[in-house]
């Protein structure tokens, strides 16, 4: 696919998703109609320039615009799964799908060996987060809280503020994490 394809493609599925007119568009980024028209059907190569005054328009990152378009299906094991660790190794993160262009959402295994403790900074504003407690126990630290989850149990919270992730010293927990953005 060409670039000039993809950026139609991309420019008309956010457009699209904001719910924006080419004429709301128009007003929104300073480009006419007829152009927008024309890069949405892949007949105009756009200067970069003009894909910024676009993304502004939209409230999108330039990436956004360029980015290839999601598969319909996609499939991810383990073994290619993004990993990371803490510096002492008790802590394992597996990276499934990542945000992206077209993704508004990163979804994660977190291993946590016995009495392991993982610190996160926390996330941008507006992020929320949701774990899910596969097994083991967990507990997580957050706003001067502390909650106590066992498999099977769930959690959703406002992760802009920092949070500790904490297991036992008697257990090992797996967790799937699924981060969202909105704004």
């Amino acid at each position: 696919m060409q670039l000039s394809e993809t950026i139609g493609l991309r420019l008309k599925t956010l457009r699209a998703e904001k719910n924006m007119s080419l004429g709301q568009l128009s007003e929104a980024c300073g480009i006419s109609k007829v152009m927008l028209s024309q890069i949405e059907k892949g007949d105009a190569n756009p200067t970069i320039n003009t894909l910024w005054k676009i993304a502004n328009g939209l409230g999108v990152p330039y990436a956004d615009l360029i980015a290839p378009p999601m598969p319909e299906t996609e499939m991810i094991s383990l073994d290619e799964s993004r990993m990371q660790y803490s510096p002492d190794g008790k802590c394992r993160i597996f990276c499934y799908f990542p945000k992206a262009a077209g993704r508004a959402q990163e979804i994660f295994l977190m291993e946590l060996s016995p009495g392991a403790e993982y610190a996160s900074p926390g996330h941008p504003r507006n992020a929320r987060e949701y774990l899910l407690v596969s097994e083991g126990c967990l507990m997580l630290e957050h706003d001067g809280g502390i909650h106590h989850l066992q498999a099977g149990s769930a959690l959703s919270f406002a992760a802009s503020s920092p949070h500790i992730y904490r297991t036992p010293s008697s257990s090992a927990a797996k967790i799937y994490i699924i981060n969202t953005y909105s704004g």
